[in-house]
């Protein structure tokens, strides 16, 4: 079964219009950059058109690479260009480094590393 057939976008969408319409806030999203998986120019002006649904915020996450698991981060070079798109066409948009991955212990490794144990 595809994953679109039980969650969909415009599910999403519909759900995000009546949270707006309920508390008038700001949604924010949270969009993890994966090389060539969500990094192209085509993926960002998606992102800001489905940005524009309500009134919100992007905060981008770089990818924290996990021992076994086949996405990488996406370059730096790369999440630049990301930014920019989103930041000219009028999107608020942050990024939020990774801290720990030397580590292993950024977000989303440390509970794969509790599962191996």
């Amino acid at each position: 079964m595809s994953i679109n057939e039980t969650n969909n976008l415009e599910l999403l969408q519909n759900s995000l219009r009546y949270y707006f319409m309920k508390t008038n806030q700001k949604v924010t999203y949270e969009y993890v950059m994966l090389s060539e998986v969500n990094d192209s120019d085509e993926d960002a002006n998606n992102l800001v058109k489905f940005s524009r649904i309500v009134p919100s915020k992007i905060n981008l996450i770089e990818y924290n690479l996990v021992q076994g698991i086949s996405f990488k981060k996406s370059p730096p070079e790369r999440v630049d260009r990301f930014m920019k798109i989103l930041k000219d066409s009028g999107v608020i948009v942050n990024l939020r480094k990774s801290r720990g991955e030397d580590v292993n212990a950024a977000c989303g490794q440390l509970a794969l590393n509790k599962t191996n144990e």
